[in-house]
């Protein structure tokens, strides 16, 4: 393969100190590595199995932050308080014998599916143009309402004191004003 001298490879070989001239460029053309899928999967090529995984997982984690709008502070909020449900939830049970892997896993699966409403709600902000992605942030605060009430309820079974003003806020942020001066009363 020939390289025009100076075309778009020579800022390159300033930037890595390397000699501008012509026969490394074409050195290094011609020893580009083999990329015989077969091989990588097997670990026998130039890239190994892990270097595939890593690509696959890049990709897969790319996707999935695209679909659910990006990664800003709501959404990072979100993960916090669904992982920290999890957590909790799983204690309370310990701390009640009640521990079991099938709830275990069937809450898994319910926390992951949570995220398919933010996926819609976002690809509904696309569809009517929303440039702010108000429908997104709204299932996100109401995610965090729902998430925040059910920790607080896990701290409860326990035997923790739970803040009023902390639940009572939880209650406005998922919506459910009602419910929480309802609360309150009891």
């Amino acid at each position: 393969m020939k390289v025009r001298k100076g075309f778009l490879l020579s800022p390159f070989c300033k930037q890595l100190e390397l000699s501008p001239n012509l026969q490394h460029h074409e050195t290094y053309l011609s020893n580009l590595p083999n990329l015989n899928m077969k091989k990588m999967m097997k670990g026998e090529g130039e890239l190994q199995r892990d270097t595939i995984l890593t690509v696959l997982f890049g990709w897969l984690l790319s996707a999935m932050v695209y679909l659910v709008g990006g990664m800003d502070h709501l959404f990072i909020a979100v993960t916090i308080f669904v992982g920290l449900d999890y957590v909790t939830g799983v204690l309370a049970a310990w701390y009640k014998k009640e521990l079991s892997s099938r709830i275990g896993w069937w809450g898994l699966a319910r926390k992951s599916l949570t995220f398919v409403f933010v996926v819609i709600a976002h690809q509904l902000d696309i569809v009517a143009g929303n440039p702010n992605d108000f429908m997104r942030d709204a299932m996100l605060m109401f995610i965090i309402g729902t998430e925040g009430i059910s920790i607080l309820e896990n701290m409860g079974k326990m035997g923790l004191p739970v803040p009023q003003f902390i639940t009572s806020a939880l209650f406005k942020l998922r919506g459910v004003e009602d419910q929480a001066e309802g609360k309150e009363k009891m």
